[in-house]
């Protein structure tokens, strides 16, 4: 009985390989078909692999980061941007790096359901960073910092469905926000946190994120109302 403990250490110890080169095969499956190719980038020292689809130099680029079960590359497959890529991370140092590839002019961000200190940090610092879209992305722990945002173009798609990123959330983050006139909001009847998604983005791409010209003003009680909502396959 006192090996069960190394014996399982072993056990484990085998299978990461295994499960690294199962996912390796999902991510394949998910991104070549859209001629997405593999890349290796360094993230704190170690490799971290991403895929990416890069056509034009001098031109901006979508970059999509993070993502439960596969959402943020399944989102950026049915992207038909010029330049794409997707990231399960991101800092400063991994954009350089990808700006500097490709000469990429700037960059437009879609956060896919998780969101951390970090990643909230870079998106109100990197100075090239001109829009972000937010997919299901729980924005609740992050009501201190909303101010920082509000003179980025963003646009906001939530899940009716969605039990972790709520539309009530978003609310408290849109109100502790303050004046914006760069905020869009559309709620996904039929979405939830990872599902639903797919199928409706390309139509949810022609949503872009903009500043309106019009004075901004607080946020109001009305503005529970989505700003802009979609039906799945509405033209």
């Amino acid at each position: 009985m006192k090996y069960l403990p190394l014996i399982a250490l072993l056990i484990f110890t085998a299978c990461a390989p295994v499960q690294e080169n199962l996912s390796q095969i999902d991510e394949s499956e998910t991104a070549r078909p859209a001629f997405m190719v593999e890349r290796s980038v360094e993230v704190s020292g170690k490799p971290e692999r991403i895929w990416e689809r890069m056509h034009t130099r001098y031109a901006p680029a979508t970059i999509y980061v993070g993502g439960e079960k596969k959402l943020g590359l399944d989102l950026a497959a049915r992207d038909k941007s010029e330049n794409v890529a997707w990231l399960p991370t991101a800092n400063a140092k991994i954009l350089d790096q990808i700006r500097a590839l490709y000469d990429l002019k700037h960059i437009h961000l879609v956060v896919t359901n998780n969101m951390t200190p970090a990643l909230f940090e870079l998106i109100a610092t990197y100075e090239h960073i001109m829009s972000v879209r937010f997919v299901a992305v729980d924005l609740s722990g992050f009501q201190d910092g909303a101010g920082l945002l509000a003179k980025l173009p963003q646009v906001h798609f939530v899940g009716a469905m969605d039990d972790t990123a709520a539309p009530a959330d978003y609310h408290l983050f849109r109100q502790a926000m303050g004046p914006s006139k760069c905020v869009k909001y559309s709620v996904m009847p039929d979405a939830s946190h990872t599902k639903g998604w797919e199928a409706l983005w390309p139509k949810l791409l022609k949503i872009k994120p903009a500043c309106s010209v019009e004075t901004p003003t607080l946020p109001l009680k009305t503005e529970i109302i989505p700003i802009q909502t979609l039906k799945p396959y509405e033209k």
